[in-house]
């Protein structure tokens, strides 16, 4: 398994691909819910990153640290809200993305 959990990698929205020197993925499965990261982080056969505004991906490796900054937290590609709904004004737009070889991954959009 390849560990990218120490290296830097970046999101394109553009050309929606996340990659470093190479692509590690342009398969975005879908867009998911509160409910639906959180099984998948149970399930802890997949990797976590947030991708911020500068287009850096900043990987997690102990999704106990992320948990309590997600709860109620995870806003909606389709029904979205606004930030001032959102207590201290932040939220993460979440979707799964299967990696090049073959690992889920939960890409947190953050905003502010």
């Amino acid at each position: 398994m390849i560990d990218y959990i120490n290296e830097t990698y970046f999101f394109d929205h553009k050309s929606n691909t996340i990659y470093k020197e190479s692509i590690i993925s342009r398969k975005k499965i879908t867009n998911l819910d509160e409910e639906e990261v959180f099984a998948l982080i149970k399930n802890d056969n997949v990797q976590l990153c947030i991708h911020t505004e500068q287009n850096k991906l900043d990987w997690i490796n102990e999704t106990s640290l992320i948990v309590k900054k997600l709860k109620n937290h995870i806003n909606s590609w389709d029904n979205e809200k606004s930030l001032s709904e959102f207590e201290n004004g932040y939220c993460y737009f979440a979707e799964l993305w299967k990696m090049k070889h073959g690992k889920k991954l939960v890409l947190l959009h953050y905003r502010h």
